[in-house]
């Protein structure tokens, strides 16, 4: 058996090649004696806010929220705003799959990131998923692939804030 959480891409794109089963696990957060409440996942929650890190989810996302009883979801776009806002000040050219989305509990054991800048992905003109894959080779979209854990602090931080803000008109 396989957790995604403990692969990237490559070594998951590998591993598909021998089984392509997954199991979802969904329920509910619930007390188990002395398990972790994240034995099911979600015991009576009134107000959900979920946070979105990945832009491919925002139209989907935004439209499923908006269909919830009004006040129960917040939807909150990671990105948005300051985390942004902090990254390009940190690095003008950073972009997705790079420094940005590098943190200590992201990285893998083992796997070894490379230290130069890569270059700005080239996109096909007649781009189809292979042509872009084929682009994209390693999956990051170019800059340097790890800064400094000052900066990936201060990227942290910047989203943490913006999430409390989203929370806090909420209430309690």
């Amino acid at each position: 058996m396989v957790r995604i959480r403990d692969l990237n891409w490559m070594q998951l794109e590998t591993y598909l090649r021998k089984d392509d089963r997954i199991v979802l696990p969904v329920g509910s957060t619930e007390q188990h004696a002395y398990l972790s409440l994240e034995t099911d996942m979600g015991q009576g929650f009134g107000r959900v806010l979920v946070v979105n890190g990945h832009g491919g989810n925002t139209e989907h996302g935004r439209d499923w929220a908006r269909g919830r009883v009004p006040g129960s979801v917040v939807w909150h776009e990671l990105w948005e705003g300051g985390p942004d806002e902090i990254a390009a000040a940190i690095d003008p050219h950073y972009d997705d799959a790079s420094w940005s989305e590098n943190f200590p509990w992201t990285r893998l054991p083992g796997v070894a990131v490379p230290e130069q800048r890569k270059p700005p992905v080239e996109w096909p003109e007649n781009g189809t998923p292979e042509t872009w894959r084929e682009a994209l080779g390693d999956g990051s979209f170019g800059g340097l692939y790890q800064r400094s854990s000052k900066d990936e602090d201060r990227l942290w931080e910047a989203a943490v804030q913006a999430i409390r803000e989203r929370l806090e008109p909420w209430g309690e």
